[in-house]
């Protein structure tokens, strides 16, 4: 069998996985509490009704209000407060919220 490959600063990296070898890009990520805001807000989202939005009220903590002005900055969603979910947004909030199911505890 191949030996393991020892970590490098090469982006990309060789894994074995039974006879076949596979090179797959490693990405560093770090989780910012921005990004986990954002991924919030997304889970937040009713994905069964495009008629059901967020609205995000001046009250709310500055952080939330933040995510909520980032999401919009990024196309996925209508209003700096929240809104509707573009084409975009609804993409980003199906994969946001599967992740968020995968990983709930197993009750």
């Amino acid at each position: 069998p191949p030996t393991p490959l020892k970590p490098t600063s090469d982006p990309t990296e060789t894994c074995y996985s039974a006879e076949h070898i596979i090179r797959i890009k490693r990405i560093p990520m770090h989780l910012t509490k921005e990004f986990l805001q954002e991924l919030e807000l997304l889970a937040l989202f009713d994905l069964h009704s495009s008629q059901v939005g967020l609205k995000i009220h001046h009250e709310a903590p500055a952080e939330r209000i933040a995510a909520a002005r980032r999401l919009f900055e990024k196309n996925i969603t209508t209003l700096e407060d929240g809104g509707y979910l573009t084409l975009l947004g609804i993409e980003a909030a199906e994969h946001a919220q599967a992740l968020v199911s995968i990983l709930q505890p197993v009750k």
